[in-house]
């Protein structure tokens, strides 16, 4: 059910600013949710095996950056909606 959602989450952009909002709401979730406690769980695993971390901390920080960025992206979609909304 879950990923089922998670798969059909970009036709949101298609929809009103409301739904624009929510898939942008589920973005910031997930990142935090899912990706910060990961990153978390996995370095900390890997300082507890005395293993090696600092890429694995490069990697999944880089997986936040990008989620983070397609969070901030969404503000532009909201913003042309808006504009066309204005004129029509």
């Amino acid at each position: 059910m879950a990923a089922a959602a998670f798969a059909l989450a970009p036709l949101l952009c298609f929809g009103r600013v409301l739904a624009l909002r929510a898939l942008q709401l589920v973005l910031a979730a997930a990142l935090v949710l899912v990706w910060g406690v990961a990153t978390f769980d996995y370095v900390s695993l890997r300082l507890a095996a005395d293993a090696p971390w600092l890429r694995l901390l490069a990697i999944m920080s880089a997986v936040i950056l990008f989620v983070g960025i397609a969070v901030w992206s969404i503000e532009g979609l909201i913003a042309k909606k808006r504009q066309r909304s204005l004129y029509r």
